[in-house]
């Protein structure tokens, strides 16, 4: 399943042909794959996506969170209703999507999810202005493969909750203003 609702780095937009693009591509190479652009700004929306992969395919092996939304902004000038949609993808939708999702892994006993993050979010070195509502947001999936209830730190989730950090290939370079 690809889903990409084809929005800029700061969550304006939308283009489902992007995933559409996306699944043609792997369908072209042999592979299976459909496309979907569901909205996954609310707690629904992301249990309605998990469905979908569900009634299509059975099972989910896989469920990699890439979404975000980035605005270059003084966390002082953030727009409120910017800041909550920030939050709706950057942090509650990796949680609603990994709940529904584990719902189907754990009777199965298989499955991976992988969060990717961002070294803005990890290394304060990596710190860049007007990045820091950014940076809350991808932080909160640092420690997502952590199991608190057997434990807390160390203790591994056994359905695999990897951490992938990088940088978008869009973003503009450490030192731009």
């Amino acid at each position: 399943m690809v889903h990409d609702a084809g929005v800029a780095l700061d969550g304006s937009g939308y283009h489902p042909a992007v995933a559409r693009a996306a699944a043609d591509e792997i369908r072209g190479e042999g592979g299976v794959a459909e496309a979907t652009d569901i909205n996954v700004e609310t707690r629904q929306s992301c249990e309605d996506l998990i469905a979908f992969v569900l009634g299509r395919f059975g099972r989910i092996d896989i469920l990699i969170h890439n979404a975000a939304i980035i605005s270059y902004e003084d966390i002082a000038q953030i727009e409120p209703a910017l800041w909550e949609r920030m939050t709706l993808v950057n942090v509650q939708a990796p949680f609603w999507l990994s709940r529904a999702a584990l719902a189907k892994m754990r009777p199965e006993g298989d499955g991976r999810i992988v969060f990717t993050i961002s070294g803005v979010a990890m290394y304060p070195e990596a710190a860049m202005p007007g990045l820091t509502a950014y940076a809350v947001g991808k932080g909160r999936s640092v420690r997502a493969d952590e199991r608190p209830d057997r434990g807390g730190r160390g203790h591994r989730n056994p359905h695999q909750c990897h951490l992938a950090c990088g940088r978008h290939p869009n973003a503009p370079p450490p030192d731009s203003p």
